[in-house]
């Protein structure tokens, strides 16, 4: 969710944005094609994410990829709507179940036509229910690191964002230390802050699967990919790396590429796949280069490009950045004979830190969603050639077993 979408704006400092687009802004990207700007939450604490959406019209059809989040968001997309009319049937399309693009489906409830359709992902069936997920999707990494340690947060910070449940989760572990507590206690407290995305609408009696229907095998350029044909005019396109759930989204006669939420380098859900994500990013990258995109746009990327050599600028970029927080890693895991536990291998990264890894530390939470040792533990039990070694009473630590440049 957002602890990667806030990070990718970090990002921008290295690079100079064609256009920082504000909130609210609609960009025209084809006859009959919008773009509607959200914005990234400037503090996590106190206010959503509100991811970008397309609007599109083909014949006498609305289609409605993604719904963003928020009352005032969705007013905007109404008036945004207008701009359209008239069709006679709307058909909206979500690129995963997570609460920022889903909270304002309820969207077509407030539209006049003679047909309405809504199609998801049946896989968002494990996403929707939100507290369940991100709750497990937390708890999971804590057999393998603890929370606190490297975050410029106390008890007395944690009190303060939620008041009596730091104290009484404390109070139940008896004289277990802080950290042990604390990892008890920040998926929980992470759930709080989904009530920022209230009210959530995420399906309706319009709602059905994707999956109910047989897929094709869609060809864009040189990629063959797998997923469905709505009418000639989208292409729902399966990526599944940042979730489960994870759709993208081809307009093939306009040549745009909306990726919604798999645009991720530092993967947080329990059903991230960190080594797909980081395929399907060059495979943008190669759709841009040979053509077959001309314009590319992310659901949580809040930045309008006017080229597609500026979108592969920043495509590139998130490789080597990532790069950089990989190679550094696998460095350090092979400099040590007996193997590093991620808290380990997170302090020696943080105690001489690479500009990437610098930038991480000054927005993870509570600035953003991000818990980086949560992305280092998905990412190292991502790769083949790292070996897991579990010990008594202590946190599971990770060798190299490849060659190493």
């Amino acid at each position: 969710m957002r602890s990667y979408k806030v990070l990718l704006l970090t990002l921008s400092i290295f690079f100079t944005s064609p256009l920082l687009a504000t909130y609210g802004t609609l960009h025209t990207l084809a006859p009959h094609t919008y773009l509607l700007e959200g914005k990234a939450s400037s503090n996590i604490l106190t206010e959503a994410d509100i991811p970008n959406i397309v609007l599109h019209r083909s014949k006498d059809t609305l289609y409605i990829l993604d719904t963003g989040s928020s009352p005032d968001f969705k007013a905007k997309a109404l008036l945004a709507i207008d701009k359209l009319s008239p069709f006679k049937k709307v058909v909206l399309l979500s690129s995963n179940g997570h609460p920022d693009y889903v909270a304002n489906n309820d969207i077509i409830s407030h539209l006049q036509s003679t047909e309405k359709l809504h199609l998801i992902s049946n896989e968002s069936r494990h996403t929707l229910p939100h507290l369940q997920y991100y709750l497990e999707s937390l708890q999971i990494p804590t057999q393998n690191l603890t929370y606190l340690d490297g975050l410029p947060i106390s008890p007395e910070f944690l009190e303060s964002l939620s008041p009596g449940k730091w104290e009484k989760t404390s109070r139940a572990l008896g004289e277990s230390p802080a950290n042990q507590a604390f990892n008890r206690f920040i998926p929980y407290l992470f759930l709080s802050f989904i009530e920022q995305y209230q009210p959530i609408q995420s399906t309706s009696s319009h709602t059905q699967y994707f999956e109910n229907t047989p897929k094709e095998t869609l060809t864009i350029g040189k990629k063959e990919w797998s997923g469905w044909n709505i009418d000639d005019a989208i292409y729902v396109l399966e990526a599944r790396g940042s979730s489960r759930d994870g759709l993208i989204f081809y307009l093939p006669k306009e040549k745009i590429l909306y990726v919604g939420n798999e645009l991720t380098i530092l993967p947080m859900w329990k059903d991230a796949k960190p080594m797909l994500s980081r395929e399907l990013i060059k495979t943008y990258l190669s759709m841009l280069e040979e053509g077959s995109v001309e314009q590319f746009f992310g659901g949580s990327l809040h930045q309008v490009h006017s080229s597609p050599e500026e979108s592969q600028v920043l495509l590139n970029h998130l490789l080597s950045f990532q790069d950089t927080l990989i190679k550094d890693a696998i460095g350090r895991i092979n400099n040590s004979l007996i193997g590093l536990s991620i808290d380990t291998l997170y302090q020696q990264m943080a105690s001489n830190p690479s500009p990437e890894m610098q930038s991480i530390l000054d927005n993870q939470f509570p600035k953003t969603g991000l818990f980086f040792k949560v992305s280092l533990f998905h990412i190292l039990n991502s790769m083949p050639q790292i070996k897991k070694e579990t010990a008594q009473n202590s946190f599971p630590t990770y060798r190299w077993t490849g060659a190493f440049q």
